[in-house]
């Protein structure tokens, strides 16, 4: 929601500034130009992406680390997120939501399967996040029935965390709100 916006003061997870203004009145001003609908989505799953590469300009999904926004001091105008944030930083206010999480996991389970060609994966092993499930989706096993029907119903197993480790960019991070997912294939079929 609103547009990036670089970090101007911080100190460890504490924002304090966003583009020289205060964060938190940053914040209010976003929300308050928000539709209805994004309006509630906010008041009850506000987040924060920070960007994972500085060197882009233009941001699409995929390009921010999901962190929860924490807290709040309006006095001082201070926001709190669960990660270190640095000066100079890029991030943008996010909510969480049903139906953008489906697409995005649709997208990115087609691209992948896409990817492997004519390689078959053989089983899955699923990691998701205990703010899926029933948190997020009106019904049960929606993460593990779109699995099962984008790669045929090969076996799967795995749990819910608590944090999900997973690359983005070449790197590796610890994810929140996130469905890792590792694709097995036979060894014959890996180049």
């Amino acid at each position: 929601i609103g547009r990036p916006l670089m970090v101007t003061d911080a100190e460890r997870n504490v924002i304090k500034t966003l583009g020289n203004r205060s964060a938190f009145e940053v914040l209010q001003e976003i929300v308050s130009e928000l539709s209805e609908e994004d309006q509630r989505l906010a008041s009850t799953a506000l987040l924060t992406g920070v960007v994972i590469d500085e060197y882009k300009t233009d941001f699409d999904q995929g390009d921010f680390l999901i962190r929860n926004l924490i807290g709040g001091d309006p006095e001082r105008g201070y926001l709190v997120i669960n990660d270190h944030i640095s000066l100079g930083q890029t991030m943008q206010f996010q909510v969480r939501d049903a139906n953008t999480a489906e697409e995005e996991l649709s997208i990115l389970l087609n691209h992948h399967l896409a990817r492997l060609g004519i390689k078959k994966p053989v089983a899955a092993a699923v990691f998701n996040c205990n703010g899926r499930g029933l948190k997020l989706f009106p019904e049960r096993n929606h993460d593990i029935e779109m699995i099962q029907t984008a790669t045929g119903g090969i076996p799967s197993a795995g749990f819910f965390c608590a944090g999900e480790i997973d690359p983005v960019g070449g790197q590796t991070f610890i994810h929140g709100f996130t469905s890792s997912i590792g694709l097995f294939v036979p060894k014959q079929d890996v180049e």
